[in-house]
């Protein structure tokens, strides 16, 4: 009978966990890039109207400003107490 292959990184799987690791810190970093650059919401409207540029702006703020109400946040655990 054959003896088995030897046990190491490779024949383990292991080298796919640390390879899964490695793939999210680099799409984490590559987020934070994106996320903590000035104006990135506005370079698709660089060719735009300053009127639009200002419409932009304000649907964006008021989005932010709905995503962090006390308004949503009670609605959805309301929501969540009629789901369970």
């Amino acid at each position: 009978m054959p003896e088995p292959p030897p046990h190491s990184i490779w024949t383990s799987g292991l080298w796919a966990f640390f390879a899964a690791i490695a793939m999210l810190g680099w799409i984490a970093w590559g987020n934070l890039r994106e996320d903590t650059t000035p104006n990135r919401a506005f370079s698709t409207l660089s060719s735009s109207s300053e009127a639009e540029r200002e419409a932009a702006d304000r649907l964006l703020h008021e989005g932010y400003a709905v995503l962090r109400s006390p308004a949503l946040r009670a609605n959805l655990e309301a929501l969540q107490a009629v789901i369970r």
